[in-house]
């Protein structure tokens, strides 16, 4: 619910991509961003791991916690994590800052439809398996 979402919105629109292809940071944002995302799916694959609908507000929790965090580390070192301080052109965030005047009420949205085409599979395989 976390890791899967985050890292691919991160490769789908990269901010580090205006480094040159050799450059460690842009080397290593690509590498990390595909395991953050790869990991926790090859374990629910192989069964190790299965998503849990009630497990949702903790991981929102866990979200918040971690936005809380990197926001405070943006303003510490001018960065933009989680896209928390502007959205880059072509992040779906700017059509939210161009028409409702701040990027951020776009993250309940984007949250909410990201989380209903994760779980909404999980939930009918539940219930037929029920």
């Amino acid at each position: 619910t976390v890791s899967i979402p985050a890292a691919l919105c991160a490769l789908l629109f990269p901010t580090w991509t205006s480094l040159p292809l050799a450059n460690y940071m842009h080397l290593h944002s690509f590498t990390v961003h595909i395991l953050l995302a790869a990991y926790p799916i090859m374990l629910t694959y192989a069964g190790d791991i299965r998503p849990e609908i009630k497990a949702i507000p903790h991981c929102l929790a866990l979200l918040a916690a971690l936005a809380a965090v990197a926001y405070v580390v943006n303003l510490l070192l001018g960065t933009n994590f989680m896209f928390l301080m502007y959205p880059d052109v072509g992040n779906p965030l700017s059509w939210f800052e161009t028409n409702w005047g701040n990027h951020r009420y776009g993250f309940p949205v984007m949250i909410s439809g990201i989380l209903l085409v994760m779980y909404l599979p999980v939930y009918f395989l539940e219930k037929r398996r029920s």
